[in-house]
């Protein structure tokens, strides 16, 4: 059996990497308030939306003129097609620099954000041969375009994203390794995540063919509960022996 949780153990690596100094002058950066993505694959590529809002506190020295993000490279492509708008489809300046490991994009907002105040976004861009094959599997790695701004709360539902799989197949594991649910919509398979902040990588394993019985989550949960039994009664047995030699020692004082 191969277990495929390699992709994974990067991802969660990488996912460090994101959280870079900020990029501009400030005594206290801007921060995350929310996002969403939405992803869907279009045969060996992705394609990808993503909406920010960001809030800039009291602590932030001077306007900020331009919104900091970065994206790493996990496959063979970088992103592409990088765009920027506002909400209701206004293009904003946006510049992008790539190298072997990341792509680097500054998207300048039309009013440079000052203290107090909050900032909406849309990016966008299409990730090439961001899928690939293996037998019955399909396994798609996106990297997400993720603000260098750390979240202002730390929460579940900061960051959501939902990837639509390509047609016929079913969801198998991923990364995050928990989705917050799987449903269909048009024929296809939605899987939703639900996460504290931007991760580096999203990432899906599915299939057209029956779903693997022992995949990566499930023998990392079955792990934790070995753990977890084995903990109890390690802890169960000691509390036993520590009664006997205490019963004994009273029965040897009297």
């Amino acid at each position: 059996m191969i277990v495929r949780g390699a992709g994974v153990a990067v991802a969660v690596l990488a996912a460090l990497a994101i959280a870079a100094p900020p990029a501009l002058a400030a005594t206290t950066p801007p921060s995350l308030s929310s996002g969403a993505a939405d992803m869907r694959v279009e045969g060996d590529s992705a394609v990808v939306e993503l909406r920010y809002v960001f809030t800039a506190g009291p602590g932030v020295a001077g306007p900020v003129e331009t919104v900091p993000f970065t994206a790493l490279r996990f496959g063979p492509e970088p992103i592409s097609e990088v765009h920027a708008r506002t909400l209701d489809g206004r293009p904003l300046h946006t510049t992008v620099a790539a190298d072997d490991r990341r792509t680097t994009v500054h998207v300048a907002p039309q009013v440079p954000l000052a203290a107090g105040q909050e900032l909406e976004l849309v990016l966008g861009y299409r990730v090439a041969r961001a899928a690939r094959t293996s037998g019955d599997e399909l396994i798609c790695e996106v990297p997400v375009l993720a603000p260098q701004w750390a979240p202002a709360d730390s929460t579940p539902g900061v960051f959501t994203a939902n990837l639509l799989l390509a047609p016929g197949y079913d969801y198998v594991e991923g990364f995050p390794s928990t989705p917050a649910r799987v449903s269909r919509q048009d024929g296809r398979t939605l899987v939703a995540f639900d996460v504290s902040t931007a991760p580096a990588l999203i990432r899906a394993v599915s299939t057209s063919g029956t779903p693997a019985v022992l995949t990566y989550d499930r023998i990392a949960q079955g792990i934790i509960v070995v753990l977890l039994i084995g903990g109890i009664a390690g802890s169960y047995l000691h509390l036993r022996a520590s009664t006997r030699r205490d019963s004994s020692a009273a029965g040897r004082s009297s």
